[in-house]
């Protein structure tokens, strides 16, 4: 699967390292791949919708993508990045910040780093 943004066709495979074997992806992965995603751990996966900012996690048992929660903020994302249950997101010239692993989730902006110059 090559992490193409908005609404492309999107066709892949998953490769299963404990059996060393490739399968199609399964239908409710690939429907729910609305945008951007990244992988926490190697485990987690995380989309976000671009078209309405919707941040979702993938369930493998269950084959769906479930909403966290739904920001204007993050229309459009530009780049995506997760570390120790943080989902962190550059866009329109900010970089936003979003605690999934927190009871209550949080949100906050960064400053960009000065003399940086965000997408």
């Amino acid at each position: 699967m090559v992490n193409v943004k908005r609404h492309a066709a999107k066709v892949g495979v998953v490769y299963d390292v404990e059996k060393d074997t490739w399968q199609d992806m399964l239908e409710g992965m690939i429907i729910g791949w609305r945008g951007l995603v990244v992988a926490m751990d190697e485990d987690v996966m995380y989309v976000v919708d671009e078209a309405n900012g919707a941040l979702r996690r993938y369930d493998p048992n269950k084959d769906v993508w479930e909403e966290i929660f739904e920001s204007e903020r993050l229309r459009g994302v530009d780049q995506i990045a997760v570390r120790g249950g943080r989902v962190c997101f550059v866009c329109g010239g900010e970089i936003f910040v979003v605690d999934v692993l927190a009871v209550t989730l949080r949100l906050w902006v960064v400053e960009t780093p000065s003399g940086l110059i965000s997408c």
